[in-house]
């Protein structure tokens, strides 16, 4: 059990020994990039955001860092993170909490770190304004015509009949208008209430998004320092090629 323990502990110490610090990204950062895909920042209902929409980022120019320090190394770095909309604002906040730098000799080091950092447009304004998507017009007005036509249908039904109030208090209703009108505009009514349902269950699962297209400029400021290390152990874009084993082959 001690020989395990030692062997176990000798692996790990080895393990960290292999991690060679190249590059930090400081807290407070500045990187510049632009999007690869677009935003799309689904508006959040009662507070909560549901399934937010995810997007990628590839830092593409100068990072600054305090002390007018600069770095060009970063370049082609890919980020990622999640989404959200302001319908107040009609824009969209957007968090970093994935970013990945592969080395030259295609070695990778990734990391995910919840709330890395937030984007900013290029002036700065941590919400990007962009374009409102929703149906909402499109749902006020066919629930307001679905519900109209049910009131006149039961209204046309309800005027076939009529109440008759009696001597000890109740009341009966009796048909003194046309039958075939009462059996069609209740029919009419239950229909128009059922296509009513049908429409509001099916809204359920719709939603409004602010929308960004891909290609505008963008900037990370960073929350969080990130270690970027080279590990030789680590994995690699292609491991024939970084062990000298590249042969060519065809695939059937």
């Amino acid at each position: 059990m001690n020989d395990d323990k030692g062997i176990v502990s000798d692996s790990i110490a080895d393990d960290e020994v292999t991690l060679r610090p190249v590059y930090t990204i400081p807290n407070n950062s500045i990187l510049s990039g632009k999007l690869i895909t677009g935003l799309i920042g689904r508006i959040p209902l009662d507070g909560q955001l549901t399934d937010p929409f995810r997007f990628s980022i590839k830092i593409i120019k100068k990072s600054f860092y305090a002390n007018r320090h600069v770095n060009n190394v970063l370049q082609d770095v890919i980020a990622s993170g999640t989404a959200s909309g302001d319908l107040r604002l009609s824009c969209v906040r957007a968090s970093i909490d994935s970013i990945t730098f592969i080395f030259e000799d295609g070695t990778i080091s990734d990391h995910k770190i919840s709330d890395i950092g937030f984007i900013t447009n290029e002036y700065g304004l941590p919400c990007i304004e962009g374009e409102l998507i929703t149906d909402a017009a499109q749902y006020l007005m066919t629930t307001s015509l679905l519900s109209g036509l049910s009131s006149a249908a039961k209204a046309v039904s309800e005027a076939q009949k009529t109440l008759t109030s009696n001597n000890n208090g109740s009341s009966s209703s009796s048909l003194t208008g046309s039958p075939s009108k009462l059996s069609a505009y209740s029919a009419l009514s239950g229909g128009v209430d059922d296509a009513k349902d049908w429409f509001n269950q099916r809204t359920k699962s719709s939603f409004d998004v602010i929308f960004v297209p891909s290609g505008k400029s963008v900037k990370i400021l960073t929350q969080e320092q990130i270690n970027i290390d080279y590990d030789p152990n680590g994995r690699k874009l292609d491991h024939q090629l970084a062990t000298g084993e590249w042969r060519n082959e065809i695939l059937d």
